[in-house]
């Protein structure tokens, strides 16, 4: 993005090549840079989230003891966390779900009491943005 200001108040204002922005005489130049910030916002990157899902595992005492499974992540220090992992592409979030838990705990024997109806997107902090994934972050469907 290129804004030219010339004499005699000519104002330019060109993106990617093209003049986008021709005024002449009597321009404001506080609407030029607000033009401008609009068009540096358009440009910024879509933010990008790898679909994943997250399985809140219970007790099978559920309700009469209130337990659930959390794991201790090996590659994080102090950080606990329900099993959760990435949607393969053709794969449905509950075939994901049986996959993780197989690859994560080693079974996939739950029964699944429940589904959050909403999927819960967040960004990874960014100190590991762009360490494993190409995403700013997650997508999640819990269970």
């Amino acid at each position: 993005m290129v804004l030219i200001i010339k004499r005699d108040f000519f104002l330019e204002l060109t993106f990617n090549g093209s003049t986008v922005l021709t005024q002449h005489k009597k321009f404001s130049f506080v609407a030029a840079c607000l033009i401008m910030s609009e068009m540096s916002k358009s440009m910024q990157k879509e933010k990008s989230y790898r679909p994943n899902v997250a399985a809140v595992i219970l007790s099978s005492k559920y309700p009469d003891k209130c337990e659930f499974f959390v794991a201790h992540r090996s590659d994080i220090k102090n950080a606990w966390q329900f099993p959760q992992g990435g949607i393969d592409e053709g794969e449905t979030p509950r075939e994901a779900l049986k996959r993780e838990l197989l690859e994560e705990i080693g079974c996939n024997h739950v029964e699944v009491l429940g589904e959050f109806p909403e999927w819960i997107s967040y960004d990874f902090p960014k100190r590991s943005r762009g360490k494993t994934y190409p995403f700013d972050g997650q997508t999640q469907k819990y269970f």
